[in-house]
């Protein structure tokens, strides 16, 4: 490093600066009595000029990086910190470019200033001292969408910013309807809501969702658009629909979800359902374990990223003795389809039973698997389908399931 050949090996601190009339003029202003380098070939070759240099500048018990103040400088300096020991690289945030700079415009007591405010480099994600402070006061995030349902709303306490919840349920249980009314209250929280129905086409989610709301079932009676186009006036700003035309990987899927998130900001997303992405994704490999931890990763990720909350709905396995999850049988995490990572990922998980042949299959039971922010398990309530207006209500009944669900 031009100027290393003046300063002994080792010592207390050395600052290195980008170009070497910054090296002279911070030797200057501090009076030539702390060593100063100068990386000889610029920002971009910083890092190799560090490496070539390493057993020099560990001799030091602190190594202050000083580059210029622009994106290749910030970016150097991060790249040259993670070269040394931890514990030993400071990085310095000048009041201008370059300390020449500084220097010319007699702001050279701002130069030395910032080179004793250095601050300890960190990896990011590191946090400590008054940082912790700010974690405090953000630990109790209010939910941001509550349940319609009273007794899983107590049990869950709503969904939280950046969760992921999984909705699992037997086949032909209900589930497309239950996402309709989850849909349909967070339209009434205020919140905007994007949907990826996998299962159904947009048209038939749409019209099943704004049926519900004016109370008409338009999957047993001819509802004409014109009788929803005024429903669908109130909530049409507040509606982001994937439309699918068969592209189901994961990558389109998420390039969908980041899509909603980030550009379009949604307030909450409905993912109907993951085992239709899984099996895009392994496209009959057999690796559907390999996708499923991958894609419940990237999804664990970008929900932490954007803080945009996702219900996802999950299929189950076949249930081996007794009845079928169809005939009311409990539902437990280990009935989840698909790999170990997408319960184990999963900030809340709850379950929506239905028998199917009991005298009055319109009832069904939620059952709370998972809930990471109260602890809280077990039986969540019943809802009741009004098959005359299409809406999902709470509901006082319990389902005829098995004794062994009682318990559970």
């Amino acid at each position: 490093m031009y100027g290393q050949w003046l300063w002994r090996d080792g010592g207390k601190m050395v600052v290195v600066t980008e170009g070497e009339i910054d090296a002279l003029s911070l030797s200057q202003l501090q009076h030539n009595k702390w060593p100063v380098v100068s990386i000889p070939d610029g920002a971009g070759a910083a890092p190799r000029a560090f490496q070539r240099s390493l057993s020099w500048l560990e001799a030091f018990d602190k190594v202050i990086i000083m580059f210029d103040m622009d994106e290749p400088g910030r970016e150097a300096a991060e790249a040259c910190a993670r070269i040394l020991t931890p514990g030993k690289a400071y990085i310095c945030s000048l009041p201008g470019h370059d300390v020449n700079d500084l220097l010319v415009e007699d702001r050279g007591s701002e130069v030395v200033d910032a080179m004793w405010n250095s601050h300890l480099w960190s990896p990011a994600g590191i946090l400590e001292g008054d940082d912790l402070f700010a974690v405090l006061e953000g630990s109790h995030a209010d939910p941001i969408y509550n349940f319609p349902f009273p007794d899983l709303q107590e049990k869950m306490r709503g969904i939280r910013p950046g969760e992921i919840t999984l909705l699992a349920a037997g086949i032909f249980a209900g589930k497309s309807t239950l996402c309709r009314a989850i849909t349909n209250s967070a339209l009434d929280q205020g919140l905007t809501v994007g949907v990826i129905p996998l299962e159904e086409t947009v048209q038939q989610y749409l019209r099943g969702l704004l049926g519900s709301r004016v109370g008409k079932n338009t999957k047993l009676d001819d509802v004409p658009a014109s009788e929803l186009k005024t429903s669908l006036e109130e909530v049409k700003d507040n509606l982001v629909f994937y439309h699918d035309e068969g592209v189901r990987g994961s990558s389109a899927i998420f390039d969908q979800l980041r899509w909603m998130s980030v550009a379009r900001k949604v307030g909450l997303i409905i993912l109907d359902h993951i085992t239709i992405v899984i099996g895009a994704a392994a496209q009959g490999s057999g690796d559907d374990r390999k996708y499923a931890d991958t894609l419940m990763a990237e999804l664990e990720s970008l929900v932490k990223r954007t803080q945009v909350p996702v219900i996802v709905v999950a299929h189950l396995k076949k249930s081996g003795e007794g009845k079928p999850h169809e005939e009311g049988r409990a539902v437990s995490m280990s009935d989840i389809r698909g790999s170990g990572m997408i319960p184990a990922l999963s900030h809340n998980i709850f379950a929506y039973e239905r028998n199917q042949q009991a005298e009055d299959p319109t009832l069904a039971d939620f059952r709370v698997l998972k809930c990471r922010h109260t602890g809280r398990s077990g039986a969540a309530g019943h809802a009741r389908y009004n098959e005359e207006t299409a809406q999902l209500e709470p509901a006082a009944e319990e389902i005829d399931v098995l004794p062994e669900a009682r318990a559970f």
